[in-house]
């Protein structure tokens, strides 16, 4: 009987990526089936050498040894070590019908492909780095930033900026933190005003994080690399990417 080979391409390996690839290798690898003459293959294509747990960032950047076990080298992992499972560092640059091509020009033949490449965030929440050596590197970058500034502005009130000020301010209890969002209560979403209410009243009254809500970043000064200068429509960021930068909002506010 002729052996059938299958490979299997999984682009993009952190959360639905990673699951999925798990999901793959328990089905068809764990427990194979003798009398089935399927040699199934199956790769895994990352820019990154690991898994990133992103739910932790927040918490990562003020407290950067906790925030380097966020990073899971793919080559500790036991299940992905199969002699069938292969990890590809690397960024894919066009997909085909039936391949993937990378941005190094490697191509790699698939039967079936799964796509889990994710979104990109902006630096420090999103991640530049390609291995956890340069996670780390940029994690102490992101925390030496804190240190050093006097005031932390974090720019819009989602889950993420949220948790982004509360941290700041649990890990630096004496600078001085504000929250700006440009709705009247933050958290946007499916929620009861209840619970905005219950959200703005711990920030404000138990952990201390100054709030200034119906307002819009329309300008900063200096301008900096890692923020645009007009920043409305710009997802959270912490200004003190911005050196000794002012912050003005649609009314003439200005925030240091």
């Amino acid at each position: 009987m002729t052996t059938k080979i299958v490979n299997i391409v999984v682009a993009g390996g952190n959360y639905a990526g990673l699951n999925a690839m798990r999901h793959l290798y328990a089905t068809l690898l764990a427990s194979p089936d003798q009398a089935n003459k399927t040699v199934v293959n199956i790769t895994l294509v990352d820019r990154r050498d690991g898994f990133v747990h992103y739910i932790g960032m927040t918490r990562g950047i003020t407290e950067p040894s906790f925030g380097s076990s966020l990073w899971v080298p793919y080559s500790t992992v036991d299940w992905l070590q199969h002699p069938q499972v292969t990890i590809k560092q690397g960024t894919v640059a066009d997909i085909q019908p039936t391949l993937v091509q990378l941005t190094n020009g490697e191509q790699l033949q698939f039967d079936y492909l799964v796509v889990a490449l994710g979104i990109s965030r902006f630096a420090p929440i999103g991640i530049r780095s390609s291995t956890k050596l340069e996670f780390v590197a940029e994690l102490a970058e992101s925390y030496a930033q804190l240190e050093s500034a006097k005031s932390v502005v974090v720019v819009g009130g989602g889950a993420v900026g949220i948790e982004l000020a509360a941290d700041i301010k649990c890990d630096f209890h004496d600078k001085s933190v504000t929250l700006v969002h440009s709705r009247a209560l933050p958290l946007p979403g499916p929620f009861k005003d209840e619970l905005r209410h219950n959200v703005v009243d711990i920030l404000q009254n138990s952990i201390g994080v100054e709030m200034v809500l119906g307002q819009r970043v329309i300008a900063q000064e200096p301008a900096s690399a890692d923020m645009a200068d007009t920043l409305t429509d710009m997802p959270e960021h912490v200004s003190s990417t911005a050196t000794d930068a002012t912050l003005t909002l649609r009314g003439g506010q200005t925030l240091h």
